[in-house]
Parts: C-alpha cells; sequence; structure tokens
C-alpha cells in the first residue's frame, strides 16, 4: 500500500523545527524611515535639475535676444542700439572717434528745399554721411566684440543694418553687385558643313541573283568603276554635356563614278522559262567598250555623338561617331546589261531602294574664336550599307573618304 506524501507544511516542520534565528529580525520602522529619506533626495535632485536647466535656458535666450547700453536693457531690434560695453569700449573710443550723425526725416528735407536739384544734392550728401557712419559705428562693434564675454551672443545681432522706416533709403553710388561667375555644364551650337569626298563602290551580288545575274558582272563592274571627288553640304544641331557632343542634322551628297567599260564577251548564258541562267554557251569573242559617268544624289540626317580627347588653350581634339541616314534622291548614267553583257542598261533611280544608310567615324580638330564660335577640320570615314537594287538582285557598297570644314556658333 503506497504511503501518502507529506504536504509543504510538514516538510518545513520536519526540516526546521531545531532552526535558530541569530538576530531580532528587520526593524521596520527604521526601513520606513531610511525609504522616506531616499524618495525625499530622489525628488530633490530631479527639482534642483530642473531649476538649473530652466536658468540656464533663461540667460541664454536673455544673452541672444538683449543688448546692453548705459546700465539699462534695450532690445536688440531697437533703432537707437549703439553696441556693447566692454573693458575694450573706451579705448577704442579714443582710437576711432566717431561724428553723431543726426537723423533726418524725408519730410524735413522735403520743406526745405524749394530747389529740386539742389535738394537732390544735398540728399546725396547726407545719404553718403550716413551711411559711412553706420559703417564706421558696424566696425566699432565689431572690434569691441570679445567671445569670452558674451559666449552665447551671435554676431549677426548686433552687426546688422538698422534704419527707421522715416529715412530716406541710402544707395551706395557706383557699387556694383558681385557676383561668381556662371560656369555652363551644358550648351548648344548650330554648326554649318561643307566637305568634299570620294565615294569608291564595290558590287556584290545576292544568293538570289547569282541564279540570275551573269557571272562576271560583278567582277567587270568592280574592276572598270572608280570614284569621283564629290561633295556634300549640311547644319545641324549640337548639345554639348561635359566633354560629350550629341548632334542631329540635315545635308545633301552629291558623287559621281566614273565608269570605263572595256572586256571581252565570250560566255552568253541560256535562260529556263522563268528567266534563271541554267548554263552558259561559249561563243566567238565579242570585245566590248564604252564609257559612262554615274550621277547619285541624297538627302542625309547624320546623327552623332562627339567625345572631346583633350584641349589646348583655344585648341581641342576629339573623336566623333554616328550614323548618316540616307535617301536616294537621283541616280543617272549608263551600265552593262546584268545577264546579257553586250547590252546596256539606262540608269534610273526606281531601280533602287531609296533608303540607305552609313555607319560613321571622324576625327575632330577644333579651334575656338573670339565670338563664341569655333571652326572644325573634320576627316571622315563611312562605311555605307548599301545601294540595294529593287528586286534585291545586287547591290553596291560605298567607302566614302571626306574632309569636312565646319564651322560652328554658340547659342
Amino acid at each position: 500500500m503506497k504511503t501518502k506524501p507529506d504536504n509543504i507544511d510538514q516538510l518545513l516542520l520536519k526540516h526546521l523545527q531545531n532552526a535558530e534565528i541569530d538576530a531580532d529580525g528587520i526593524g521596520w520602522d527604521s526601513f520606513a524611515q531610511k525609504n522616506q529619506k531616499r524618495r525625499f533626495f530622489f525628488w530633490r535632485s530631479i527639482l534642483g535639475s530642473v531649476l538649473t536647466l530652466l536658468l540656464v535656458t533663461g540667460v541664454a535666450v536673455f544673452l541672444s535676444f538683449e543688448g546692453k547700453e548705459d546700465g539699462k536693457i534695450r532690445i536688440s531690434g531697437s533703432n537707437s542700439f549703439k553696441g556693447i560695453k566692454n573693458e575694450n569700449t573706451e579705448k577704442s573710443k579714443d582710437k576711432n572717434p566717431v561724428k553723431e550723425t543726426p537723423v533726418i526725416v524725408k519730410s524735413d528735407l522735403i520743406q526745405n528745399e524749394p530747389n529740386t536739384m539742389v535738394s537732390k544734392k544735398i540728399k546725396v550728401g547726407l545719404h553718403e554721411r550716413i551711411l559711412e557712419s553706420k559703417k564706421t559705428e558696424a566696425n566699432q562693434k565689431f572690434e569691441n566684440f570679445t567671445l569670452g564675454s558674451y559666449p552665447l551672443v551671435s554676431l549677426h545681432t548686433y552687426l546688422k543694418p538698422v534704419y527707421s522706416a522715416e529715412l530716406i533709403p541710402v544707395k551706395e553710388l557706383g557699387a556694383k553687385p558681385v557676383r561668381k561667375p556662371e560656369i555652363k555644364r551644358s550648351y548648344d551650337q548650330i554648326e554649318f558643313s561643307a566637305a568634299t569626298s570620294l565615294n569608291i563602290p564595290k558590287l556584290s551580288l545576292s544568293e538570289i541573283g547569282r541564279s540570275y545575274i551573269h557571272k562576271d558582272y560583278a567582277g567587270i563592274r568592280n574592276a572598270s568603276e572608280r570614284a569621283v571627288a564629290g561633295y556634300n553640304l549640311s547644319a545641324g544641331w549640337l548639345h554639348s554635356i561635359g566633354n560629350f557632343k550629341i548632334g542631329i542634322g540635315l545635308g545633301y551628297l552629291n558623287y559621281q563614278i566614273k565608269g570605263d567599260y572595256n572586256f571581252t564577251y565570250t560566255e552568253k548564258p541560256v535562260l529556263d522559262t522563268d528567266g534563271k541562267i541554267k548554263s552558259y554557251l561559249v561563243s566567238n569573242p565579242d570585245n566590248v567598250k564604252f564609257n559612262s559617268t554615274q550621277k547619285l544624289s541624297f538627302f542625309e540626317i547624320p546623327v552623332s555623338i562627339e567625345y572631346n580627347i583633350a584641349s589646348i588653350s583655344r585648341s581641342a581634339f576629339g573623336i566623333r561617331f554616328g550614323y548618316v541616314n540616307q535617301f536616294l534622291n537621283k541616280i543617272e548614267g549608263i551600265l552593262p546589261n546584268p545577264v546579257f553583257l553586250d547590252r546596256t542598261d539606262q540608269l534610273s533611280t526606281e531601280n533602287f531602294k531609296t533608303a540607305s544608310g552609313s555607319l560613321s567615324v571622324a576625327l575632330l580638330f577644333e579651334h575656338k574664336l573670339k565670338n563664341n564660335s569655333s571652326i572644325v577640320v573634320l576627316p571622315e570615314f563611312r562605311r555605307n550599307l548599301g545601294l540595294t537594287q529593287i528586286e534585291s538582285l545586287y547591290k553596291t557598297n560605298f567607302n566614302y573618304f571626306g574632309l569636312n570644314l565646319k564651322y560652328r556658333l554658340a547659342l
């Protein structure tokens, strides 16, 4: 049979029945008195801290907004305030005596001035004396000020000029405001350009064109055609940001290709019903010889970005990258027939796609003039993406080498 466990009273009686107390215990009266003393000291400390903080704040505010004059306290915003007195006041007065200038009221001047011209001269003289007196008084206040005597007083409280509302406004004659130079981080320019150029052609056949065009056609044209000097004119707008310039313009390009065709024609093509060349038939040699000048013109919209690499005095050196959108305006001339080489075809604008383009890279040498303008010499290279035949049978790429002379004017 299980025994019933002892409860807490039995356990305490069992273990503490022979225990002894060494002292009489806690004196509750003395404990209560000590607690009251601690509370008194705590609240006295809090009250003292608050009073000290209020006193310091009041003194600081008082010294910041009040001045001392002849033993009396006067608000610093008063029009008759004369300064701070300390140990150096009397010495400074002996060294720099200040003559007191009477306050001139506008109404008094108007009543006592019968002549307008004379009154203006009197006003100017009085203005100058009043201003000089104020400046001398401000300098004296600054010399008399000591940081040790009034640690919380700000200088602007005593040195700011104070004039009565009834006084005639005073202005320094001939004084000009000092302005810091403005640094333009970005600006705009317009430019006008004229250039001479060479446009070297290179013809290539497409995959489709190889089935419809004579196999010797590309070789004959590339060997017979050469570039003739052309020109282009343009105007544009540039926006500068630091060392970079971005620009867009509108231009006109005109150039010529000279063709001296002289070749022997021996293989004649055999066509199928679709017009494709299925074979060549060797025949008696036929010498083909003629001259032609191809004339081409384009409208252009160039887009560019420039970077200024180095600047020396008025000169600058940089590099420019861009893309030129080109739109065929007119093409004329005579070419060999692309299938039967002993025949000729007349060039026409309708035989080619209108839109084309060129990638551009150029070096830039700029010399700045005195009238916010500059002259730029710009050698340029362009890689044309191709003047494509209307059926995309072949296209002609042009390598452009140009020398541009530009005039730029800052806006």
